[in-house]
């Protein structure tokens, strides 16, 4: 969720209960208002009946003063004196239902010893009907500025966060392999223009960190060339040497193994380090199917000499869209490691599919999960002269092309299936 949408929220949760408290002490402010108008108008009346009974003997019509029934009682006896109030709904044939009404009761005594009791009452249907209309009018007043404080709340974030938006939008558009660098915004906002200095100083030092890291790559693979095939001649010139003893024919082999390992490892964190810079933009249309059989066709002689049955089962024909060298790097190491890591008088299937590829081998136990072994220089064998870094050169091309790779063992096959 946006932080503009999740403060809006807030904003909105806090100013409706707000306003919710608002409304109800409003009403409940107003319901009472009325209410003790209601109850002073009886109190009047009370007081108006209770001085005439001082008075006078006789108790006369009250109905006509008040406009409503008056009930007096008159004892012979004192009372205990009281005053209470009391709201009750009861039928009224004016209103045609049920009707609210506020009734007074009260007990008191004459000077002269005698009690008397006072009942009279009034609707207050119209009050709460009044009320509800003031309450209905300050509800409507109350949604409507809620609704204009949520808008006016939304159109100011925005128009503050924009800096920001930008801000994200031009470091997205931020690529350390182009020459593309970030651009700050313009803005007035002190925190902004904050962060668009960091960001700045930082692209700025991830760029040349970057180039300075590719440039040592670049040169410490040229530089490695060198030596490795200077060793190479020497070592070729000592073995054909005719005075070179078995026991030192035997480890300068050692030693020109170790040397082909070291201009392998170079190829191919060159090649990794080339993926990742990105210099291998170039795509074009390949037949997976043509690509499969002329690599078998290069691989026959170490087929052969393993003794391993190949069988290639194409469903339909498979063109993807990839690097020529990046595709060959690809397959090679996975052909090659379905040959290199077999057994004697073993199998290779390969199943071709429009969006997949599926190549499966039989071969040892790897000792260890699958998925480690797209890492750097690991191996299931490690005593293996291979540098560990076949797979990792095939992740870093799937990854290049965002394909997907599962491998999976289950004794005696190695199954590894890409899908396009």
């Amino acid at each position: 969720m946006k932080l503009l949408y999740r403060a809006l929220i807030f904003y909105s949760i806090a100013a409706f209960v707000l306003f919710s408290i608002m409304g109800i002490v409003l009403y409940t402010s107003i319901r009472y208002s009325i209410l003790k108008q209601v109850s002073n108008t009886l109190l009047t009346e009370k007081q108006i009946i209770e001085e005439e009974i001082f008075q006078t003997d006789s108790l006369p019509d009250f109905s006509s003063i008040f406009n409503h029934e008056i009930e007096v009682s008159v004892y012979k006896h004192r009372l205990s004196p009281s005053l209470n109030f009391i709201d009750s709904m009861i039928t009224d044939s004016v209103h045609e239902g049920m009707t609210e009404y506020r009734f007074l009761k009260y007990a008191g005594n004459t000077p002269d010893g005698r009690g008397f009791i006072i009942k009279t009452s009034q609707s207050i249907q119209e009050e709460k009907d009044l009320v509800y209309e003031i309450f209905t009018i300050i509800l409507t007043v109350l949604a409507v500025l809620l609704l204009i404080l949520i808008i006016a709340v939304y159109s100011i974030s925005k128009n503050t966060w924009s800096d920001f938006y930008h801000i994200l939008s031009n470091i997205r558009q931020f690529d350390i392999k182009t020459e593309s660098r970030f651009e700050p915004v313009a803005t007035q906002i002190h925190e902004f223009a904050q962060l668009n200095d960091v960001l700045e100083s930082l692209t700025r030092k991830i760029r040349s960190d970057y180039q300075n890291l590719k440039e040592v790559t670049e040169n410490v693979s040229h530089e490695i060339q060198t030596p490795v095939s200077v060793i190479r001649v020497k070592i070729d010139q000592l073995l054909q040497s005719k005075a070179i003893t078995d026991k030192l024919a035997s480890e300068l082999y050692a030693i020109n193994q170790s040397v082909s390992k070291i201009s392998r490892i170079n190829q191919a964190i060159t090649l990794m380090s080339k993926i990742d810079n990105n210099q291998y933009p170039v795509a074009g249309k390949i037949n997976l199917n043509q690509k499969i059989h002329q690599l078998i066709e290069q691989f026959s002689d170490f087929i052969e000499s393993k003794k391993l049955e190949v069988s290639i089962d194409q469903h339909e024909e498979a063109n993807i869209s990839m690097n020529e060298d990046l595709a060959g790097f690809l397959f090679t190491n996975l052909l090659g490691n379905a040959i290199k890591h077999n057994f004697e008088n073993g199998s290779i299937e390969i199943s071709i599919h429009h969006d997949r590829f599926m190549i499966r081998n039989t071969g040892p136990d790897p000792q260890t999960r699958t998925e480690f072994l797209f890492q750097r220089f690991r191996k299931a064998d490690q005593s293996s002269e291979s540098a560990g870094l076949g797979l990792s050169i095939v992740k870093k091309v799937i990854d290049f092309y965002n394909l997907k790779i599962e491998y999976r063992f289950e004794a005696p096959f190695h199954t590894v299936t890409i899908f396009f």
